[in-house]
């Protein structure tokens, strides 16, 4: 299967081959480390039921989701000033052909950065209500 992945993705076979085992010689430590920051939905999916005006389908998979803004809410408008007044980065949801929302991801922090960015999304979606 590397050597099929090499050749579809024109993958240097030599370096891409070290280092896949040296990935392959800590696979547990990754493992656990994307469980841990997979369970970060939970903190996510409470942050959504404990917050006025936002809305989201608990994602399957790990690491991201889209949370719906309230109505009427220009999600293009909204991250530009999240960032400029809260020092949070988002994705506007129009990008993923979801107007009126932001992607969120968790998979790049821990749980008390995860924490911060969510009450700063938090202040910010109240001033929008």
């Amino acid at each position: 299967r590397f050597r099929r992945a090499a050749m579809n993705y024109s993958m240097p076979a030599a370096p891409s081959a070290a280092l896949g085992l040296s990935l392959l010689r800590d696979i547990d430590t990754y493992v656990a480390a994307a469980r841990e920051r997979a369970a970060l939905v939970s903190q996510v999916d409470a942050w959504v039921g404990a917050t006025d005006g936002v809305s989201w389908v608990r994602p399957e998979g790990p690491g991201y989701g889209c949370v719906a803004l309230p109505a009427g809410t220009d999600d293009v408008a909204f991250v530009e000033r999240l960032h400029e007044e809260h020092g949070v980065m988002m994705v506007p949801g129009c990008l993923w052909e979801s107007p009126g929302s932001v992607r969120l991801s968790w998979l790049q922090c821990d749980a008390p950065s995860l924490q911060t960015g969510l009450a700063r999304l938090g202040d910010a979606v109240a001033q929008v209500r």
